[in-house]
């Protein structure tokens, strides 16, 4: 895996995967199989949502993590519309978080302007290249940072769901 931050608003993540280009693109489009990974292993009160289409919504949200200040009940979520959909190619996607990620707390709600993210597939030999890029993360001096470690751990359990 490659990970890089062009600049403090982006981050790049490029990852090889031992299954098909469809595999992965029904991953990031699927509600039942986002639901597998996009939280990481094991989140709790995951739902998630997926209309892939051009102006379809998805939405994935979790129960709040114990121990953070959070009441019982509270959730954390990023929701987001598709721009792109072309399968199994390309996928373009909005990105609003409804949980804390460091610069967005304390801010009103329509303060913090929405992420997109841009996803490639590539059919290799025994695989799929995906590459992952984020953009439009706030230039903090971290969060593009945070963010890759976040995206890659993430990826680490898409491979698992994907096999």
């Amino acid at each position: 895996m490659q990970i890089e931050h062009p600049d403090g608003t982006q981050v790049l993540i490029t990852r090889r995967f031992a299954a098909s280009r469809e595999r992965l693109f029904a991953a990031f489009t699927d509600a039942e199989l986002m639901a597998a990974w996009i939280w990481g292993d094991d989140p709790a009160g995951i739902e998630v949502t997926s209309d892939a289409r051009v102006g379809g919504t998805w939405s994935a949200f979790i129960d709040a993590p114990r121990g953070d200040g959070r009441r019982p009940g509270d959730r954390y979520g990023m929701r987001g519309v598709y721009a792109v959909v072309d399968a199994p190619a390309r996928l373009v996607y909005t990105l609003h978080w409804d949980a804390p990620v460091g610069y967005n707390e304390g801010v009103g709600a329509g303060e913090v302007a929405d992420e997109a993210v841009i996803v490639h597939f590539t059919t290799e030999p025994g695989g799929t290249t995906v590459v992952f890029h984020h953009v439009g993360i706030p230039d903090d001096g971290r969060s593009a940072a945070e963010h890759g470690r976040g995206v890659a751990a993430t990826l680490a359990t898409l491979a698992r769901v994907v096999g």
